[in-house]
């Protein structure tokens, strides 16, 4: 797994390969640092494939695997708790240490959860903060993932063989 610092400002370009978690309670990449990971490619597995609390997120192609089990979400405060989901999105807000999610873009990739929802986002309920929105411009998912993760102008496609994409709002 890959974990950085919430002290500091990481970025990290995935371009390839794999990364498995080989503990079903660890996340692949667990993001809290205030910079940039780009994901280009690849394979990320762990109990969720992503778990991004602070920072920019940049995803242009790879799959994303969540093979944890089905936690409720619960805010952590030096920390996360899995939820199971390929990716989850947690915007804690400067009152806790952690800085607010900066910018999100997923424009491709496979996003699969075994036993919870492909994506999920979350917001402590700090005040002033809220969960992230409109962060999805394509991908597919093996799960519905809720309308508002989807960029404007993007509806949800059932593609006829288990997975969803969004595409434009015909």
């Amino acid at each position: 797994p890959i974990m950085t610092n919430v002290d500091y400002s990481a970025t990290l370009t995935i371009n390839g390969g794999e990364i498995v978690s080989g503990n079903s309670a660890v996340a692949g990449i667990y993001w809290p640092s205030k910079g940039l990971l780009t994901v280009t490619g690849g394979t990320i597995t762990g109990a969720n494939a992503i778990y991004l609390k602070s920072g920019k997120l940049n995803i242009i192609g790879g799959e994303f695997h969540g093979v944890g089990v089905n936690n409720a979400y619960q805010y952590e405060a030096n920390g996360y708790v899995p939820t199971g989901a390929a990716l989850v999105v947690e915007n804690v807000g400067g009152e806790t240490g952690y800085d607010e999610i900066e910018a999100i873009h997923i424009s491709n990739g496979t996003f699969i959860s075994d036993n919870s929802d492909a994506v999920q986002s979350f917001t402590a309920g700090m005040t002033g903060v809220a969960a992230q929105t409109a962060f999805v411009y394509g991908g597919r998912f093996n799960t519905e993932i809720s309308s508002d993760y989807l960029a404007e102008n993007l509806v949800l496609q059932d593609n006829g063989d288990g997975t969803y994409s969004p595409i434009s709002n015909p």
